[in-house]
């Protein structure tokens, strides 16, 4: 009985193997494009920010137009986050998988 917990753990972890190196793979894709992009979205979410609120300020918008640009500069601040996010799962998913491949 042991012997067979032995093979079918090996068997497991034998096709588990290439499911291990895509993560890894879009562990690191991820984290790369995820820094990239995260550079121009939040420096467009500032220059809208720094729009938004000059344009308050000035009397070029009205307050509640200016709130809604707020709320869409918030938007664009949060796309790298959420990608932020979905490398942590993968990263997450990864080390799950590592840590069976090497018990």
């Amino acid at each position: 009985m042991a012997v067979l917990k032995i093979c079918l753990k090996s068997l497991g972890k034998l096709m588990l193997l290439p499911i291990l190196v895509v993560t890894i793979m879009l562990k690191w894709v991820g984290t790369f494009v995820v820094f990239c992009s995260a550079w121009i979205f939040r420096i467009l979410a500032m220059i809208l920010f720094l729009t938004a609120v000059l344009s308050g300020m000035m009397g070029l918008e009205e307050w509640p137009a200016v709130w809604k640009m707020l709320a869409g500069t918030f938007v664009v601040f949060m796309i790298p986050c959420v990608g932020e996010a979905l490398v942590a799962v993968t990263k997450i998913a990864s080390g799950a998988l590592a840590a069976f491949m090497v018990s």
